[in-house]
């Protein structure tokens, strides 16, 4: 515990306004988000679950919380599973082209084979689209798609059981138990200021908040799984094989695996950044359409050298990940079959990134 006050005392916030793209760049279980999307007037959408209607207001959901919105700030309303003729329209019509420089895409070469690389957003925005036609063309001329995790035709209700036998308490214990005095001061704060109820939130696990309240923002945002890269590529998959890299209950133990002390600190950060989040997300989003893998790793470890007591949450988050998809990608490259595989951006950048790891290997990596 000492450890962890010090690391709370001493972290500025280079390191501290991070870990909510963990949720963006590095884990799909953001995806898990199944969304009706109201489009405000104001030039925004927000995805939940419509949960009451009348003339007056909506409400939508987001896992447990609510939020209302009145008629008179709604533009339009799309149902989960719908799509409105006019944004089916206008995306239709953005024909895939090349732009200049490079894009987030790797192929990777053995004597063998051809492995495509991408790097994901898992949530992402309508305007993301068109791809550039060297990825389109990659995934068209490949055989299996390959994803971190498929939820396509997941069963709902085993989903919802996962996510309750993992980031819930069952053990008559509540969050105020297992948080320090300034995380717990800091829920009751922000989501007061929020409007959000906390007292329905009470069993949840420090990490599974830390989801709910940066996947909620997220979607408030206009960021949503439907526009995922994963998601994309997967509604086009229909004669590819499809291969996961990991599995949803692998990544839920990842998160529940940490100690109460990193937890808490994942859930102290998530608060702080709620705030700020729309400016990193745009650096972050300008670095991916641009292919700068190198202004990628900048927003997602500025301040590690300076704080390395972080290490063992990275090293599970990110490093441990990186060496285990590898070992995979590498199998890959040892058949015949053309893969595409989409896995989050922030597991190719840096010297322990996959791409690096593939390069140190020997196997012939190019960015496109």
């Amino acid at each position: 515990m000492k450890l962890y006050l010090y690391l709370k005392s001493k972290f500025n916030n280079k390191i501290m306004k991070k870990f909510f793209l963990v949720f963006l760049l590095v884990s799909a279980l953001g995806l898990t988000a199944r969304a009706d999307t109201v489009y405000l007037k104001n030039g925004k959408s927000v995805s939940g679950n419509i949960t009451e209607r009348n003339n007056d207001y909506i409400k939508l959901d987001f896992g447990d919380v609510s939020i209302t919105y009145w008629i008179d700030e709604i533009e339009t309303i799309q149902q989960e599973g719908t799509e409105s003729l006019e944004e089916a329209v206008t995306i239709s019509s953005r024909k895939p082209s090349t732009r200049e420089g490079n894009v987030f895409l790797w192929k990777a070469k053995s004597e063998k084979n051809i492995v495509y690389i991408l790097g994901s957003i898992h949530l992402a925005r309508p305007s993301l689209y068109p791809l550039d036609k060297r990825i389109e063309d990659a995934f068209s001329n490949s055989n299996t798609l390959v994803v971190e995790v498929n939820l396509e035709d997941f069963d709902q209700a085993l989903l919802q059981q996962m996510f309750i036998e993992r980031g819930m308490y069952s053990d008559g214990s509540t969050i105020r138990d297992h948080l320090s005095e300034e995380t717990f001061k800091l829920v009751v704060d922000k989501m007061g200021n929020l409007g959000l109820g906390f007292a329905q939130m009470v069993i949840f696990k420090p990490w599974f908040l830390s989801i709910t309240l940066a996947t909620t923002e997220l979607l408030r945002l206009g960021f949503d799984p439907e526009y995922g890269i994963d998601k994309h590529f997967l509604k086009k998959a229909k004669n590819k094989k499809i291969l996961e890299l990991e599995s949803l209950e692998y990544q839920l133990n990842l998160f529940d695996g940490f100690s109460d002390e990193q937890q808490d600190l994942l859930l102290f950060s998530t608060l702080l950044d709620l705030s700020v989040m729309e400016k990193d997300m745009d650096g972050m989003v300008k670095a991916w359409v641009n292919g700068n893998a190198a202004k990628l790793e900048e927003i997602l470890m500025q301040g590690l050298d300076e704080h390395p007591e972080i290490l063992p949450i990275v090293n599970k988050i990110f490093y441990e990940r990186n060496e285990n998809m590898t070992v995979k990608i590498e199998n890959y490259l040892d058949t015949n079959d053309t893969y595409f595989v989409v896995v989050g951006a922030g597991h190719l950048v840096g010297e322990k990134g996959i791409i690096q790891l593939l390069n140190k290997k020997g196997y012939s990596v190019q960015q496109l």
